[in-house]
């Protein structure tokens, strides 16, 4: 799009690159233009991440796997981890320390979800 040579390419590594690119106002714009299609692959990536999981949960009943996309999504470690040793002790037969840890879930979540998307009082639990 930008009709750069190969050097001006300066690194690539970990999905980020960093290019050296004229500061004109076609190029921002065209940069503008691949950041706008980035971000919709960056979407559909989320997307399948979270198929993927659900794929997962649905073959195996496990589902520490959502903790990963929970954690990518903004919840804290502290709610995805009641998810995970939840998850753990569902696995080595401990139901009661399960039950345990979902209620510490669910109580982290609710408290999460409140500070991280904004809701009227009818739609949260205990307004």
């Amino acid at each position: 799009m930008l009709d750069l040579p190969p050097t001006s390419q300066i690194t690539n590594a970990a999905g980020k690159f960093l290019i050296v690119a004229p500061h004109t106002p076609e190029a921002l714009e065209r940069i503008a233009e691949v950041q706008k299609v980035l971000d919709r692959w960056a979407g559909l990536l989320r997307i399948a991440s979270w198929v993927s999981a659900l794929s997962t949960f649905d073959k195996d009943g496990d589902y520490s796997v959502f903790a990963d996309r929970l954690d990518e999504d903004g919840l804290t470690v502290e709610g995805t981890n009641h998810l995970r040793r939840a998850a753990f002790f569902e696995r080595t037969s401990n139901p009661r320390d399960a039950r345990n840890e979902l209620t510490n879930f669910n109580e982290t979540l609710t408290r999460d979800c409140r500070a991280l998307v904004p809701c009227s009082p009818s739609s949260c639990k205990n307004g």
